[in-house]
């Protein structure tokens, strides 16, 4: 694990449910393959397996934002919502 001043941040290569506590001042980051998930305070699932195409996040409650996506897709289980 990465921790930064300023930012939360660890490295993920699997899957991992996370309920991050609000905190504006310091960024959460899972970094996942070539995408970093960024959160303030949120609950939410990654599944990065090396061998596997795809890395998927699910957005429990909260907001989350991906950055530098390779193949990714991302659900979030209020809307229903998808993308490839």
């Amino acid at each position: 694990m990465i921790l930064v001043k300023k930012n939360r941040c660890v490295q993920l290569n699997g899957e991992a449910f996370f309920k991050v506590a609000h905190d504006e001042s310091r960024t959460f980051i899972v970094q996942a393959g070539n995408l970093e998930v960024k959160v303030h305070g949120t609950s939410f699932n990654v599944s990065a397996y090396e061998d596997d195409e795809d890395i998927v996040v699910v957005l429990q409650e909260g907001k989350s934002r991906g950055v530098r996506p390779r193949n990714v897709a991302h659900h979030d289980s209020r809307r229903q919502a998808g993308i490839q």
